[in-house]
C-alpha cells in the first residue's frame, strides 16, 4: 500500500531477529530507500548485495540507493555488473540510462533508453526519458512506434501518461501543434487521475502563507542574517526551484545574482 513509514520499524525488528534473512533485509532497504534514508538503506542492502551479486532485483536496488546518495559512479558499476546476465530487463536498462545521464554519458544513456524500449515498447517512461533529454529529435519511425503502442502494452498506468507526453514533445518538434496538444492534454488528464489536485487545500496554503509572511514578521527579524561577504551557491536538480531561489536572493539589495552553470 506504500505505507513505508509504518513498514520500516516492523522490518527493522525482523532483521534484528534474523540478520541473515535476506528477503527482510531487501524489503527494509527498499522501505528506507522510499523514505529517502539512503545512508541507512545502503547499510541494509550491503550484505544482500554481497550475497547475491548476480540477482538483478538486488543489484538494481543497490544501484538505485547509490544514485539517491549521489554515488553515481558506483551505481553505473553496479548496473554494468549485472546487465550481461539480465540483458532483457527493461527496467534495469532504463535505470542504467539515468545513471549514465547523470555522469554526462549522454549518447550511452540514449542507447540504454532505446534498449529498454526495444525490450518493452510499452515502457512509456523510457520514451519520456528520451524526450526529456531535450537533445533527442524523434523521427517518423519513432512517432509511428509510439502511436502504435496499445493501451494494454503499458502495465503501469503512469506509462500511458509518459507516452502521451513523449508523443506531445515529438509532434511539437514536428510543428504538428494540434496533435501535440491533444497528447499533452491526455497525459495531464491521466496524471490528474493518478495524483488528484486539491485546489481548496492549495488555496488554504497560499492564504495562510500570505498571512504568516507579513510586515510584522520582517520587523521581528530585523538585524538577523549573515554579514559575511562571499559566494552563495544554489544547487538543485532541473525543475526543482533553484532558479526561483536565486531570483529571491538576488532581489535583496546586498546580493548580486550571477550566471547559472
Amino acid at each position: 500500500l506504500g505505507h513505508f513509514a509504518a513498514v520500516e520499524p516492523l522490518l527493522a525488528k525482523t532483521v534484528a531477529f534474523a540478520p541473515a534473512f535476506a528477503p527482510a533485509r531487501f524489503s527494509l532497504a527498499l522501505a528506507l530507500h522510499r523514505l529517502e534514508r539512503g545512508a541507512v538503506a545502503l547499510g541494509a542492502i550491503g550484505p544482500v548485495a554481497d550475497a547475491y551479486p548476480d540477482v538483478a532485483m538486488v543489484v538494481g536496488l543497490h544501484a538505485a540507493i547509490h544514485m539517491q546518495l549521489g554515488n553515481v559512479a558506483q551505481a553505473v558499476a553496479a548496473y554494468e555488473s549485472v546487465l550481461p546476465a539480465a540483458a532483457e530487463d527493461s527496467d534495469l536498462w532504463h535505470a542504467y540510462g539515468h545513471a549514465l545521464r547523470a555522469i554526462g554519458r549522454q549518447s550511452d544513456a540514449v542507447a540504454a533508453y532505446r534498449r529498454a524500449i526495444a525490450i518493452a515498447p510499452g515502457c512509456g517512461e523510457a520514451w519520456w526519458s528520451l524526450a526529456n533529454l531535450k537533445t533527442v529529435r524523434f523521427d517518423a519511425a519513432d512517432i509511428a512506434r509510439m502511436q502504435a503502442v496499445p493501451d494494454a502494452a503499458s502495465a503501469n498506468p503512469a506509462d500511458r501518461a509518459y507516452l502521451d507526453f513523449a508523443l506531445g514533445k515529438a509532434l511539437e518538434d514536428e510543428r504538428r501543434y494540434a496533435e501535440a496538444f491533444d497528447h499533452y492534454a491526455r497525459g495531464n488528464a491521466a496524471r490528474t487521475r493518478l495524483e488528484p489536485h486539491d485546489a481548496a487545500a492549495h488555496h488554504r496554503f497560499v492564504t495562510q502563507s500570505i498571512a504568516a509572511f507579513d510586515a510584522a514578521l520582517f520587523a521581528r527579524a530585523a538585524g538577523a542574517g549573515c554579514d559575511a561577504i562571499g559566494p552563495i551557491f544554489v544547487v538543485g536538480m532541473p525543475r526543482s526551484g533553484s532558479t526561483l531561489v536565486e531570483q529571491i536572493l538576488a532581489s535583496h539589495p546586498a546580493i548580486e545574482g550571477t550566471m547559472e552553470l
